[in-house]
């Protein structure tokens, strides 16, 4: 790959990269992008040209999900075109697709709050069937729920409609259905804010929760196979909001794995609105996005990150928080070097050590990262910055904006 640049002035893609990476490591790394069908429309030649040069996998963003499939909202009326389309497309590229995702309490269609917990429980399963049957040999691998537990990264599960109608087994259930449904796919539970663990102040509490549900779940035989960590990320974090530092999450992937499980960086964006004056964006987000790859590589259960999205032109923040610039490639769909650089090299290094993690803890992200308040008492395991103590939402995104995510 020496001395062999691509058309944007990098030393080669993210995709041959984790080719290489791959290779030594003897299991394939995915790099992958959620996609959106309307973009491959509207901006088709430089958003395919990123997309097929750049990754080796997709996820489609938001089509797949329960509510949007169905046509007027109607239980069991389904419209797969726009899904279609994407699928065949990523295929005939040579590129692998996650199903994302089969039970979401924010997609769920309004019809669920009105059923009977038989009839939810039907409706739930029915829709399993539907849709994993319709991509039965096309997409191996499925979010098979998201987001289960608590936004206020207290521990507990999500007061959702499935937890209220048909209590916390309803996770096992919906593994087990999917699972009869096709025996060849990996089911993934997937979720945010647990990325970190052995974190103070409380900021591992829902990793901890986390690993705990999937412990469970493996004694009790349920069919779960991987763990993604979304990796939604603010640079101008602090408490509960800080950026998990790398060696946070190499801990959690390394527990995870011990479970028999693999593990990926699902959702992966940084946001950098709120840095001060003087703290380039780029810099940080490239010591992010690599240096938390870079981290997980050195364990053997990871097996791949995806961005949520891969260009600035389009991003779930802009609707759900405010305008930032949280990709990759920016609305032009040209790269930040800084950044595509540091995912590439960290790709590239292969080895079983990583320098990053050579660094001490408390050290990571010094030049960039937002000082912790110290007013009122708040210190570095404060929850500061927006809350974070139990019962409280933690960075919690405007679901009314647009269910996208």
């Amino acid at each position: 790959m020496a001395g062999i640049m691509n058309e944007d002035g990098l030393e080669g893609s993210l995709r041959e990269a984790a080719a290489r990476c791959g290779n030594a490591r003897k299991k394939k790394v995915h790099v992958g992008a959620a996609i959106m069908p309307d973009y491959l429309n509207q901006h088709y030649d430089p958003y395919s040209a990123v997309l097929n040069r750049e990754f080796n996998s997709v996820v489609i963003e938001h089509h797949m999900k329960w509510k949007p499939l169905l046509v007027g909202g109607d239980e069991g009326v389904y419209d797969f075109r726009p899904c279609d389309k994407i699928v065949d497309w990523a295929i005939d590229k040579g590129m692998e697709v996650k199903g994302h995702t089969l039970c979401w309490h924010v997609t769920t269609p309004d019809f669920a709050e009105d059923m009977s917990a038989s009839r939810l429980r039907e409706a739930l399963y029915r829709h399993i069937r539907t849709t994993m049957g319709h991509f039965y040999g096309r997409v191996g691998s499925w979010d098979v729920v998201n987001e289960a537990l608590s936004q206020d990264c207290s521990g507990r599960m999500e007061d959702n409609v499935f937890l209220r109608k048909l209590g916390p087994g309803y996770v096992d259930d919906c593994f087990r259905v999917a699972h009869q449904i096709d025996p060849n796919a990996k089911l993934i539970y997937n979720d945010n804010k647990a990325e970190g663990a052995g974190l103070s102040g409380g900021r591992s509490r829902k990793a901890d929760a986390m690993y705990d549900m999937l412990k469970g779940m493996k004694e009790r035989g349920v069919p779960v196979h991987g763990a993604g960590l979304q990796g939604h990320f603010t640079a101008a974090g602090t408490g509960m909001r800080r950026t998990p530092t790398p060696h946070s999450v190499q801990r959690q992937v390394r527990r995870l794995g011990e479970l028999g499980l693999s593990v990926n960086i699902s959702e992966m964006d940084v946001r950098v609105a709120g840095l001060p004056d003087g703290v380039d964006g780029e810099t940080a987000q490239a010591a992010i996005y690599g240096d938390i790859l870079e981290a997980c590589l050195t364990e053997e259960a990871f097996d791949g990150l995806t961005l949520w999205g891969f260009t600035d032109l389009h991003s779930w923040v802009h609707s759900f928080y405010e305008p930032d610039s949280p990709l990759p490639w920016d609305k032009e769909f040209q790269p930040k070097k800084p950044v595509v650089g540091a995912m590439r090299d960290a790709l590239l290094r292969t080895r079983a050590s990583s320098p990053v993690l050579a660094t001490p803890e408390h050290l990571w992200g010094k030049d960039w990262m937002v000082p912790e308040p110290t007013n009122d008492g708040a210190g570095a395991g404060g929850h500061t910055d927006g809350g974070g103590g139990e019962g409280d939402a933690v960075d919690a995104p405007n679901w009314n904006a647009r269910n996208d995510h």
